[in-house]
């Protein structure tokens, strides 16, 4: 990803909120920060992770679901009037309503185990507006099939973000995932022996107090969905 990009990328991703709206006005003192989508056509069409958006009839009165937008440098509050999601790809296809968007393009080209990719998103701890919010993070994907594992975790609240092979999208975050394993270690202890000079034993018999221990280690990763495949689920389910 260039520099240029990084820049600019508010105009092509968004924080979601469910906000409550009083005569067509948005109260941002009761907005809920749901997760981050992105722009994948000039007129407002977004992808976002299907789980961060409530359901029509999970809106209390008067709430609704909004976008934060950058527009020619200006934060903008704009609807979210519709949405077409398939939960099989945790994906949803979102209209924004604005009429032109800057937008990524989306690419189904083959990654592999190793392949260097980013994430850029919105982390939930982070205050929107006050210029901190948006994180760019980078590795590389562990596995490929049937979901796509990248090697490092993502914080809450990216969910939904683009997952991108320099400046192409190739897919979008949607959930972290916890691996662990069990080490075995066993203390390192110093003894006396019958008066005898201190020995060191690494794995010490168990009359001279060993304590053996079990260690559990929590490896948390990425999983992430391939963009072009969930897209097109989503247009089958339409056709």
């Amino acid at each position: 990803m260039t520099d240029v990009v990084i820049h600019d990328a508010r105009e092509y991703l968004f924080a979601i909120f469910e906000v409550t709206v009083v005569n067509d006005a948005v109260d941002l003192e009761t907005r809920r920060f749901l997760g981050t989508g992105f722009f994948v056509t000039p007129k407002g069409d977004a992808i976002t992770a299907a789980h961060v958006l409530p359901a029509p009839n999970e809106l209390g009165p008067g709430r609704r679901v909004v976008a934060t937008v950058v527009v020619d440098g200006k934060e903008t509050i704009a609807w979210i009037n519709h949405f077409a999601a398939s939960h099989h790809f945790d994906v949803a296809l979102i209209k924004v309503n604005l009429t032109k968007t800057k937008f990524f393009d989306t690419s189904d080209i083959e990654i592999n185990p190793g392949t260097d990719v980013n994430v850029v998103g919105f982390p939930s701890h982070q205050v929107i507006g006050r210029g901190l919010e948006m994180r760019v993070l980078k590795g590389h994907a562990t596995a490929v099939m049937p979901r796509l594992e990248l090697n490092f975790p993502i914080p809450a609240g990216v969910s939904g973000s683009p997952v991108m092979v320099y400046t192409t999208v190739v897919g979008f975050a949607t959930g972290r995932v916890r691996s662990e394993e069990i080490d075995e270690q066993s203390e390192e202890i110093t003894t006396d022996v019958g008066g005898q000079k201190p020995c060191t034993h690494w794995k010490a018999p168990p009359f001279h107090g060993a304590r053996h221990q079990q260690y559990l280690r929590v490896v948390v990763t990425t999983r992430a969905v391939p963009v072009r495949a969930a897209m097109a689920a989503i247009y089958k389910q339409g056709a």
